[in-house]
């Protein structure tokens, strides 16, 4: 059952969202078409494919890969970086295609070596990681927070304001990883780095991920209380920030806990604002890790229609 309506969802997923565009579609359009440069209109294909996916609309991928194409021919490397970055995104983020995005971002750390632009290195690598860690390979997860870190304590990195977030995201990304390898400690240490550096700074994204790891260390201490207490702290500072990604995750995470603690009811209720709150967004891996904790909730509730009819009803 729990398999059936999951991969009923990834398929309402890859759905078009629409015919009817909206007014800034139609801008991009006609000023791709008055734009006179190649370089102009490779960027405005980028922003066209941006556009359509914020729709959700998988026409992004055909934009972005015309875009690649162009940039290619004409040997354009900061357009032909940036478009095969978006394409790994979408393939990462819109259609969980680990593999691909994997490709995708390995090719542009490559060529991004010859440009020297060390936002594009640096944000390429920490992607890669994520990628290894949706795939469960902890070990090389940990092999690119290793590099992370070492680029930001590289002389590439001369922006000092820029520097102090990268090191952020690395201690946030180490945190994470060590969790993942049960090295808990360390991985306190790290996020206890990322939070309390978004304390000090009023840096809402930080508190929210510093104090969601957290919440999944103190998880794995089976400290409940304070496992609560982070996520809890997470999701109201990813909410004031606005910050859906991490909000529904802490989210998806609370209704978890309470499913565990057996409080039916709550883990209903943070599961369902989850996965409507996750509609919106392109981001699909909290709408479907709700959608299957929903999945198994309405099922022993022997409730098996419930579900479907919660996702029928967004649809239509």
């Amino acid at each position: 059952m729990i398999k059936k309506i999951t991969c009923f969802l990834l398929t309402i997923f890859t759905v078009v969202a629409g015919y009817t565009q909206d007014k800034k579609i139609d801008s991009i359009k006609l000023s791709l078409q008055q734009e006179k440069t190649d370089t102009g209109k490779i960027q405005k294909l980028i922003s066209l494919g941006d556009t359509y996916w914020r729709q959700n609309n998988d026409s992004a991928l055909i934009y972005f890969q015309q875009a690649l194409s162009w940039a290619t021919k004409i040997e354009y490397l900061h357009g032909e970086i940036k478009a095969r970055s978006s394409i790994a995104n979408f393939l990462y983020f819109s259609k969980l295609d680990f593999a691909t995005a994997l490709d995708f971002y390995l090719q542009n750390l490559q060529r991004e070596e010859q440009t020297g632009d060390t936002t594009f290195i640096f944000f390429d690598t920490r992607d890669v990681g994520l990628i290894y860690t949706r795939i469960d390979d902890f070990e090389k997860e940990l092999e690119y927070a290793y590099k992370l870190r070492d680029l930001a304590n590289s002389e590439i990195l001369k922006n000092s304001s820029q520097l102090a977030i990268y090191k952020v995201i690395v201690d946030n990304r180490l945190g994470g990883v060590y969790e993942r390898l049960n090295k808990l400690d360390s991985a306190k240490y790290f996020k206890f780095r990322v939070f309390n550096y978004g304390v000090a700074s009023n840096d809402l994204l930080r508190i929210s991920t510093g104090s969601i790891g957290l919440g999944d260390i103190y998880r794995k201490l089976n400290n409940r209380d304070s496992a609560y207490y982070y996520y809890r702290v997470s999701v109201a500072a990813a909410n004031k920030g606005g910050r859906s990604d991490t909000y529904n995750n802490g989210m998806v995470k609370l209704a978890s806990m309470h499913w565990e603690d057996r409080r039916i009811d709550s883990a209903t209720y943070y599961a369902e604002t989850a996965f409507r709150q996750a509609q919106n967004s392109t981001n699909y891996l909290p709408m479907i890790s709700a959608a299957e904790l929903l999945a198994e909730i309405f099922y022993e509730k022997n409730q098996p229609d419930s579900a479907y009819n919660i996702y029928a009803g967004w649809w239509y």
